[in-house]
């Protein structure tokens, strides 16, 4: 499920995002590299929040407003809550 006024950019590269996700109103998901974009399966990414160049792994929650910024790797079932991650 993606929301209206969603941002997801892959760029030159390309997006793969496994299945039930839910992407919610002016998240943003984008990479500047030139690897692939890979979300894993049932991720909630929450209103305002921004994961740029990040890998993120299955069962994954990304709270509002948080960032994660710059080649990292979240693995599965973590909690991003009001964090800043660069």
């Amino acid at each position: 499920l993606i929301s209206p006024k969603v941002k997801i950019n892959a760029g030159k590269s390309e997006a793969l995002l496994g299945e039930g996700n839910i992407v919610e109103e002016l998240a943003c998901i984008e990479t500047t590299q030139p690897r692939p974009l890979v979300i894993g399966s049932y991720n909630l990414f929450c209103a305002g929040c921004v994961v740029r160049d990040a890998m993120i792994g299955d069962g994954c929650v990304i709270e509002e407003k948080s960032v994660i910024d710059g080649c990292t790797l979240i693995g599965g079932n973590t909690v991003a809550a009001g964090v800043v991650l660069k």
